[in-house]
């Protein structure tokens, strides 16, 4: 019995309960839901923990930080772990990560912290990692980071044309235009303040699209100029429509009418047309530009991107999805092309979607691309729509994007349908993917073919990280060759390697593993492979840096023990046409000769 100083009386299910309520889902399913039974039962529904969200560390530290946690991923599943950790904005369990998992820093592990707005991840992997920029500005952008946008671009990072786009599809129309307009040289005024709407108090939800834009016509210094490229124009109102309201699109539309002054000319050698043009454009200028078209409908018809806009209306996320298709089809008279139909089956709502653009708008949905779309999502009933009442007939290709997305209630319809299906194809793209259900439904439908199927194609399998594939296959009859073991090396899971090796798969003589594994930069793997006993091959050294290859990863291999070329002066023959190798070839020729140096003395020791 619990006496009056026990301080179990005061854990009482009320009181932990609020103290949950002060604590991250991650912090309650690493801390809290293990102090005792009551509170496991209590707290039940925590026992996912999420790595984009901050862990405690103490738990990452444990899961993540032993020597062998990361054997069963693959070098994908790695990468994607430090993506998540870096978005989580934790620097300890990412420093823990990044030393451990046995991969050099790429761009995606900054991309993946700038759209999570994680400003001192940032700053880290570029201070201490000296990690590359790679799409990182389109991934602040996507996630409505303006601060992280700004620090990018102060920090050296280019402009991005994608930058403008990614945010407008993910809805934040105020930063997007802010982006665009950076990239067009506009005279007389910051584009980050009045009339570029990217730099005023406009949110970026419903009417952020105008919340920065209230000088009417004069945008940065009135009478300004800028050459849009029709294709840089229309990919980014392809963007707001597919991210943005109905209002915002058509306040986006009408803001860079003013501040871009776009000539809805469709031929410039009519003079005629051209004044014509003009005497509209002050008319607008003198309205406050209200009601002008940037693109009017003959301007659409000629430049071909009204599908495009349109198209990314149909497969927009927003609620009010119809309402833009319904008004780009009448104000700006985009044309009802396939391209909708594409879209709108890529959704989870895709029969909804395409029922009302086909029957009540009268879309064609002909295109093979249609079913390619809703078989590679897994939209089994928009697939029995096109098929059944629109007379599709699904190709070879959409059995196969449904196989490499496992897709199996898909493929059964497809076959069940008669529809073309070549089933080696289909577990040629489940193995690569891992879906075992798929390869084995491949294989038993193929009957008496399955096993030579399987032997012809499934080395590629071992690129995955499923163990129980390879097992189920090779009870089918496959016996995996040495592009199983090359496979493996490219994939970076050093379970399937142990695996392959346990089951005689023979190893390349060539060196092509070490390869594969020095261009991904995967050091983990290059470690596996020299535990292993994967043979070097001749001049591996040399064929990494003609290749280009990081130089840790070149640094590692005569660690490992890879033997230096005989000729020195072939390497910088091979690095001279690698600028990312020939940039650091003294620190590797120094490193290199060192040993050799070292090695060639009589009784010299081993240089450490």
């Amino acid at each position: 019995m619990a006496t009056s100083t026990d301080a179990s009386r005061v854990w009482l299910p009320g009181i932990v309960q609020r103290i949950a309520g002060f604590m991250s889902p991650n912090e309650v399913a690493c801390t809290l839901r293990l102090v005792d039974k009551a509170s496991a039962q209590q707290f039940s529904r925590f026992q996912v923990v999420r790595l984009s969200l901050a862990s405690p560390s103490h738990a990452f530290r444990h899961r993540w930080g032993a020597a062998n946690a990361y054997r069963q991923l693959s070098r994908l599943k790695r990468l994607k772990l430090l993506q998540l950790t870096a978005a989580s904005g934790n620097l300890e369990n990412l420093e823990l990560a990044l030393a451990s998992a046995g991969l050099l820093v790429t761009p995606e592990v900054l991309e993946a912290a700038a759209a999570a707005g994680q400003l001192h991840v940032c700053q880290l992997l570029r201070e201490r990692y000296v990690c590359p920029w790679g799409n990182s500005l389109a991934a602040a952008a996507r996630g409505g980071h303006w601060h992280i946008c700004e620090w990018l671009l102060a920090s050296g990072c280019g402009h991005d044309p994608a930058a403008p786009n990614a945010a407008a599809r993910a809805g934040h129309i105020s930063l997007a235009l802010w982006l665009l307009l950076l990239e067009l040289p506009l005279s007389g005024g910051d584009s980050r303040g009045g009339g570029s709407g990217g730099g005023g108090g406009g949110s970026d939800g419903g009417s952020g699209g105008g919340g920065g834009g209230s000088d009417g016509g004069s945008g940065g210094g009135g009478g300004s100029s800028a050459d849009v490229g029709m294709s840089h124009l229309g990919s980014f109102l392809a963007s707001a429509a597919s991210g943005c309201s109905l209002d915002v699109l058509q306040q986006t539309h009408d803001q860079l009418a003013r501040r871009l002054r776009w000539p809805t000319a469709v031929s410039g050698s009519d003079q005629e047309q051209q004044l014509e043009h003009q005497q509209q454009r002050r008319q607008g200028d003198a309205n406050g530009g209200a009601g002008q078209l940037l693109l009017d409908q003959a301007t659409f018809a000629a430049s071909g991107y009204g599908g495009e806009i349109l198209a990314a209306a149909a497969g927009s996320p927003t609620p009010d999805w119809q309402s833009k298709v319904e008004w780009l089809e009448t104000a700006l008279g985009c044309p009802r092309t396939h391209e909708a139909c594409v879209e709108a089956a890529r959704g989870p709502d895709a029969l909804e979607r395409l029922q009302w653009l086909a029957l009540r708008r009268g879309y064609p949905t002909s295109d093979p691309r249609v079913t390619e779309v809703a078989a590679k999502s897994g939209s089994l009933a928009a697939l029995r729509f096109l098929v059944e009442e629109r007379g599709a007939r699904p190709g070879l290709e959409a059995a196969s994007m449904a196989a490499f997305h496992g897709q199996l209630a898909v493929l059964q319809y497809l076959h069940i349908r008669n529809c073309p299906l070549d089933l080696r194809t289909a577990l040629f793209s489940a193995s690569c993917q891992g879906h075992v259900a798929v390869a084995v439904w491949a294989v038993e439908q193929l009957g008496g073919e399955g096993a030579a199927a399987a032997r012809r194609w499934s080395d590629w399998v071992a690129v995955g990280d499923s163990v129980e594939m390879l097992a189920r296959l090779q009870e089918r009859g496959w016996v995996p060759g040495g592009g199983a073991f090359v496979e493996g090396a490219e994939g970076g899971c050093e379970a399937v390697l142990e695996w392959l090796v346990e089951h005689g798969c023979p190893m390349p003589v060539d060196g092509r593993p070490y390869l594969c594994s020095a261009r991904n930069g995967d050091l983990a793997m290059l470690r596996c492979l020299h535990r292993l006993g994967c043979p070097w091959g001749r001049q591996m050294l040399l064929s990494c840096v003609s290749r280009g290859c990081p130089l840790p990863t070149l640094r590692l291999l005569r660690e490992l023990g890879c033997p230096a070329p005989a000729d020195w002066s072939d390497v910088v023959r091979a690095a001279a046409s690698v600028p990312v190798v020939a940039d650091h070839l003294a620190q590797l020729q120094n490193v290199l000769m060192r040993r050799d140096e070292t090695q060639r003395r009589p009784g010299a020791a081993e240089d450490k």
